[in-house]
């Protein structure tokens, strides 16, 4: 299977070594703290965190069991997580969860030295045993650090060993199918964050770049006021971002802006849709033309901007579609084609003859000069 662009698994080496790939990309390129840490958002640190924590629910039930080995197998993580959740709903008390965790620390010769002196100096400050274990068990204390350092030995346990049927986390199934879901929500939130885009105006590069520019175009001065560049268009509906200056804005838009923002403005992001329908001015000799118009929306803020842009395609659209409810034009569907009435359609034909006789005579008088 294909799993996003030209990766494929086709068997549990090649999943466990996309994982591995993911992993050492998320490696932090120097020392950070603990909430910027991009190993969190790996796929294989959520994916073992939440096959631990499963676990650890069902030790805490009796945790002093599960120490004795009585639950089978388990880890180091585990236990700890798991005393955290016994000691939160009062299962254990405070003088036994402190017992326990000096217990557990014992058996983790290899980094629990740093976590052994901070538990110990807590205790010492509190002056209370209680005051202590609140303050060790709490969601936000030193005691997560530690534990996150345990899942990451798990993580490089588990790649090492990748494949082993004897592994703590031997479920292919359920690792292919996280996974896939996994890569799925990464692609969705990493393209846009108004949803999944594509194209140029949706690019996170290219947007500071419209930033800059339209700051640029904000501090021109006299000039700011006749500003008109275009940006892009929407690949969907061609409806298309501007920057714009007041003076090349119409009154309409100028005044949907004010009430909106209730502020003045010399500069907009504009967002400018194409509307039509089908003229009936027996005044004018256009015999059936679709008429073409547009429509203004003013922004002080690209963002703003790209959100209309993407949230107002449906009603893009139906303009395109049936504008004036004429329905004599569809782009899309044929089924939603409202054939012309007898009178139209003579207008059509009276138009098609006129443009004929034109051209020939525009023809004959151009054969005539030769």
């Amino acid at each position: 299977m294909i799993i996003g662009g030209n990766r494929e698994i086709r068997n549990y080496r090649d999943l466990y070594s996309t994982i591995k790939e993911d992993w050492e990309l998320k490696q932090p390129v120097s020392a950070c703290a603990y909430s910027d840490d991009p190993r969190h958002e790996s796929f294989i640190y959520r994916y073992l965190k939440s096959v631990n924590d499963e676990r650890a629910v069902v030790l805490a039930e009796d945790v002093a069991a599960a120490a004795c080995g009585r639950f089978g197998r388990t880890n180091q993580y585990q236990m700890v997580e798991a005393l955290s959740i016994a000691y939160a709903s009062g299962k254990v008390s405070h003088l036994k969860a402190l017992s326990m965790l000096y217990a557990l620390y014992d058996n983790d010769k290899r980094s629990s030295g740093t976590i052994r002196n901070w538990t110990d100096k807590v205790i010492e400050d509190s002056k209370n045993k209680k005051i202590a274990a609140d303050a060790i068990f709490a969601d936000d204390s030193r005691l997560r650090e530690y534990k996150d350092k345990l899942i990451f030995r798990n993580i490089n346990d588990f790649l090492k060993d990748s494949g082993d049927a004897d592994s703590l986390y031997g479920d292919d199934i359920r690792l292919l199918s996280e996974y896939t879901e996994f890569i799925g929500a990464v692609r969705v939130k990493n393209v846009s964050r108004f949803g999944k885009e594509s194209g140029r105006l949706f690019d996170g590069k290219y947007r500071e770049y419209c930033e800059r520019l339209y700051s640029g175009v904000m501090s021109s001065g006299e000039y700011a006021t006749d500003a008109y560049i275009p940006l892009g268009f929407d690949e969907v509906t061609g409806a298309g971002l501007y920057i714009t200056g007041r003076s090349k804005c119409s009154k309409s838009s100028l005044d949907n802006y004010a009430d909106r923002k209730g502020k003045p403005c010399d500069v907009f992001f504009a967002v400018i849709c194409f509307e039509s329908w089908y003229d009936e001015n027996r005044d004018i000799e256009t015999y059936g033309d679709i008429m073409v118009g547009q429509s203004t929306m003013l922004f002080d803020s690209m963002d703003e901007a790209l959100k209309y842009l993407k949230d107002s395609r449906g009603t893009f659209l139906e303009k395109y579609v049936l504008e004036d409810g004429s329905g004599i034009w569809n782009p899309y569907a044929d089924d939603f084609v409202t054939p012309l009435s007898p009178e139209e359609e003579a207008e059509v034909k009276a138009y098609d003859e006129r443009e004929k006789k034109e051209i020939t005579r525009l023809s004959s008088s151009r054969s005539s000069l030769k």
